[in-house]
């Protein structure tokens, strides 16, 4: 099996059902649960960014805390889409949806910026300006508002097949981002810490 098919199909897989039964457990009262179904399917995620860093930079990635840190990747990625619901609830209507997906943008570009910096050894926001990021960010805030909408017009289905399919376009331009900087993870390696 290709392993960059296995971390891409992973993460895939673990956001989109994690998105979807989060939705659904909120849906019928039960948001604080599914918060928690949420997270832990971020965190399943992560997996596959750890894969991605070890496939990048071997057993001695430069690295620190690397769990600790996925994890708070993970948990900041479940607050983005939590604030966002919050948001689109909280105000209603269309103005609601309109509001929160802006929102939902911008704090998508950050959070993304953030974990690229956090993969490639770069300044916190280094990545906001970047188109792809620009562009997988927008696709993912859509990707939720979208589901979200299909969601409660009763086409369940349809909404959890644009999600995934959104989702995984997403995950594979953000992939791809990775092609374009080789002499970031270049200057990363150089980070690498001493092997005691």
């Amino acid at each position: 099996m290709n392993n960059g098919l296995f971390i891409l199909g992973l993460a895939n897989v673990a956001e989109s059902l994690g998105v979807f039964w989060w939705i659904w457990l909120a849906e019928r009262g039960q948001g604080a649960l599914g918060l928690v179904v949420l997270v832990s399917a971020l965190a399943t995620e992560r997996v596959s960014v750890f894969l991605t860093i070890k496939q990048l930079y071997g057993e001695n990635p430069p690295q620190r805390n690397i769990a600790p840190t996925l994890f708070g990747t993970a948990v900041l990625e479940m607050l983005m889409w939590g604030s966002w619901l919050f948001l689109v609830d909280a105000i209603g209507g269309n103005a609601g949806h309109i509001i929160g997906f802006l929102v939902f943008i911008v704090t998508n570009l950050l959070v993304h910026s953030v974990q690229a910096a956090f993969v490639l050894q770069t300044p916190l926001l280094y990545f906001v300006s970047n188109t792809k990021t620009i562009v997988f960010s927008i696709i993912e805030a859509a990707a939720g508002a979208a589901f979200l909408l299909l969601f409660r017009g009763d086409q369940v289905l349809l909404g959890a097949a644009v999600l995934f399919i959104a989702i995984s376009i997403e995950h594979l331009i953000q992939a791809s981002l990775l092609e374009d900087v080789p002499d970031l993870i270049e200057r990363a390696k150089g980070k690498r810490l001493p092997v005691a």
